[in-house]
């Protein structure tokens, strides 16, 4: 074998290394056939606007499955739709069972926005009445698809037979859902954009770790999505670090030969390892980026123009011609990288193609004001600079009910019927007073029963009091008070008619006659109750108040904002109102006004609860202890306590880790609650344990108990004076008496 002179090495090496990268090249950087394909599929990214929906009645509050076993049972359920938007491939699956131990006749009859659907008679003795049904795509500009279901059983073929049966029963699964898609390029306005919120909406922020003002921004948007039937998911943008479940990316063909999308295929989790690949989750709207509501600060813009500059570098280098297409997709698709949000700002972006609800850092107590039922439907813009937004209650001594969404409207009654309004307490308390009492008129027609109609007023499920109307078409008044108890931070107000259906109904067939809630009903506001529980306080909070929590929860936003959330929604504190505090040490804090705490200490405040790590002591009313028990963990202590002039709560965390508040909770009485995944655990009135105090006694002031305890005094003193005289004028008979005798 022939020796190799050096120079000779060296040729085949570079020969070797030439073809190495010869090999490796077309490996990885695509033919000019590919990179046509991957313009094409940048474009199909960008035409992709498509939003698909699934609204089951489970996520609108009906968690219990319906039961309609009247002879005649309806029911009406509004599932929320955007508003005058077309809708494409709706369907509604309507999943029941029914049972039918009475026989005869049994019918379901379905309707959608008033329009009947479906009519099927019964004959089996229970079974399946579920059904998909297709729903007309036409835009609603009330934001609603009507589903009802009449439900009827008659068990005899004779009008005068007695139709009152209890064995057939429909049962309507919460499950039921309404399906659509709509295009999301048609959201054009604000307005429209927050009709067409999913149930659980996303905000988005810039990282774990944000600054004091995305955070204020951010609670009290999550609190105003609460307080409009939302479910508030604050999400971080991923950083380079961050896993990611693959599973639930689809990533085209023609874009996995780029770096940054081909790493995005597989199944399992992964870390992120470079900025291109969030730039890879922004061009395909992935889950980890997907948010319907962000809080846009100069970090923020700064992720995502980074993280789009890192992906335009792969394209570029794999793809040349794929520029053009690029730069459409990023204009159209991935606005809100272009310039920055002016102070006091509130505007529609794109965010991954899809519709986005863009918040300056500073609007947050503003943007939470612009949505509410008030100021809302004047947003028909793409951008609003707000200087304020508030409700005009100001110091009105009484509400008119129509003001809180009540209609005043006539509606006809066979049997029974209802008349509802929602309000929160925050809309009526912001001056620390509460509704007291409630002046209902309302007006009935005569029917064919000599028995009255009754007319039963109920708050948040709670009885308040009943009448029997004189139903001759004139204007009735119920006067009410309101217990303190019942009240809520958001209440619905409920009027229920019931007549009674004609006694002969071999002779006449019975129908409906109207009755009617009038304009002139409202509700009377005084002074809230003294703030010795959660009753008391929480009117506080609706007006000037204070969220306060430890600095520390700035770096870990995502989770410590979904407490925040919860637990501000659930006690009533304003998102408009209320000022927010980061505590930056561990020294106690002394409010200034009314307060929810949360994991911070408070200057001079007697601890009803004590927590030690994962050990929790309630205190009585004496030395003892009414719980000391150790070993909890994600579970939360909530107490009323009072810091000098001022009313709070005040939160603490037992254990390592946060609870996970999933479902809503409402507090009630007492002034120590423990809180869990499921809401209240527990809740205790520590000055009272067994509940022997009155209900009410707490609202009377200081003056109004010491004229009390004087009235009884004097009360007492006449009843004294007058059995003195009663004997001594018995007395004085006698003396006269014997005087005769005499």
């Amino acid at each position: 074998m022939n020796a190799m002179n050096p120079y000779q090495s060296l040729a085949h090496k570079a020969l070797a290394a030439a073809k190495t990268t010869a090999a490796l090249a077309l490996i990885t950087w695509p033919s000019a056939g590919s990179a046509s394909e991957i313009a094409d599929a940048l474009v199909k990214l960008t035409a992709d606007t498509v939003v698909a929906r699934e609204i089951m009645l489970k996520e609108i509050g009906i968690r219990e499955p319906l039961i309609l076993n009247a002879a005649d049972a309806r029911r009406e359920i509004f599932l929320p739709v955007p508003v005058d938007i077309p809708i494409s491939d709706a369907r509604l699956q309507f999943d029941a069972r029914y049972l039918r131990s009475d026989g005869d006749r049994t019918t379901l009859v379905l309707s959608l926005d008033g329009s009947p659907v479906s009519s099927r008679a019964f004959t089996q003795p229970e079974g399946n009445a579920g059904l998909s049904i297709d729903v007309d795509g036409s835009p609603r500009n009330g934001g609603f698809v009507r589903l009802g279901a009449v439900w009827s059983s008659i068990a005899s073929e004779r009008a005068c037979g007695s139709e009152r049966m209890n064995g057939n029963i429909l049962e309507i699964a919460p499950t039921t859902r309404l399906l659509y898609r709509y295009n999301g390029a048609s959201i054009r306005d604000l307005a429209t954009a927050w009709t067409a919120l999913p149930l659980s909406v996303t905000i988005a922020v810039s990282g774990q770790t944000i600054s004091r003002d995305v955070y204020d921004a951010a609670w009290r948007l999550g609190v105003a999505l609460e307080r409009a039937g939302k479910r508030a998911i604050v999400k971080a943008l991923p950083s380079v670090g961050d896993e990611v479940d693959l599973a639930t990316i689809v990533v085209p063909d023609a874009l996995r030969t780029i770096p940054a999308f081909g790493n995005l295929v597989g199944t399992g989790r992964r870390k992120i390892t470079d900025p291109a690949e969030i730039g890879a989750l922004l061009a395909l709207g992935a889950a980890p980026v997907q948010a319907q509501v962000a809080v846009i600060d100069e970090e923020f813009r700064r992720k995502i123009s980074a993280a789009l500059a890192a992906l335009d570098r792969q394209i570029d280098a794999a793809a040349p011609d794929a520029n053009a297409a690029l730069a459409k997709w990023r204009s159209e698709a991935m606005n809100l990288a272009d310039e920055p949000l002016e102070s006091g700002a509130v505007q529609l972006l794109r965010l991954a193609g899809q519709p986005l609800i863009a918040v300056a850092p500073d609007a947050g107590a503003t943007a939470a004001g612009l949505f509410d039922d008030h100021w809302r439907r004047i947003a028909v813009s793409k951008a609003v600079v707000i200087r304020s937004a508030n409700d005009a209650s100001g110091k009105a001594s009484a509400v008119s009910l129509t003001r809180l969404g009540g209609a005043a409207t006539s509606f006809d009654v066979l049997e029974r019927g209802d008349w509802s309004a929602a309000f929160d307490l925050g809309a009526l308390a912001s001056d620390g007073r509460v509704p007291t009492r409630i002046e209902l008129d309302v007006s009935a027609a005569p029917g064919a029963s000599t028995t009255p109609p009754v007319a039963s007023v109920f708050l948040n499920d709670s009885l308040l009091g009943a009448r029997r109307l004189d139903a001759d078409g004139q204007p009735e008044r119920i006067a009410l008070g309101i217990p303190s108890y019942v009240l809520k931070p958001a209440n619905v107000l409920r009027v229920s008619f019931q007549r009674q259906t004609a006694g002969e109904p071999c002779r006449e067939t019975p129908q409906a006659y109207p009755v009617a809630v009038l304009p002139t009903s409202r509700l009377l506001l005084e002074k809230a109750p003294a703030a010795n529980d959660f009753a008391g306080v929480m009117p506080r909070l609706a007006g000037a108040a204070a969220l306060i929590v430890p600095d520390t929860w700035l770096a870990n936003a995502p989770a410590t904002l979904a407490t925040a959330i919860r637990l501000a929604d659930a006690t009533g504190l304003s998102p408009v109102r209320a000022s927010f505090m980061a505590s930056s040490d561990s020294r106690a804090v002394k409010p200034a006004m009314p307060f929810l705490a949360l994991n911070v200490p408070i200057d001079g405040v007697p601890a009803r609860t004590s927590v030690e790590g994962d050990r929790l002591i309630i205190a009585g009313r004496d030395s003892t202890h009414l719980l000391d028990v150790a070993g909890l963990d994600g579970l939360g202590a909530l107490s009323v306590v009072s810091a000098g002039d001022h009313a709070g709560l005040l939160y603490k965390t037992i254990g390592d880790r946060l609870p996970t508040l999933e479902m809503p909770f409402v507090l009630t009485g007492g002034d120590v609650a423990v809180l869990g995944p499921r809401g209240v655990l527990a809740q205790i009135d520590t000055r009272d344990p067994f509940g022997n105090r009155p209900a009410g006694i707490d609202r009377r002031s200081w003056l109004q108990k010491l004229w009390g305890n004087v009235a009884w005094s004097g009360s007492a003193a006449a009843a004294s004076l007058f059995v003195l005289i009663v004997l001594r004028a018995r007395h004085v008979r006698r003396r006269r008496a014997r005087g005769d005798h005499g």
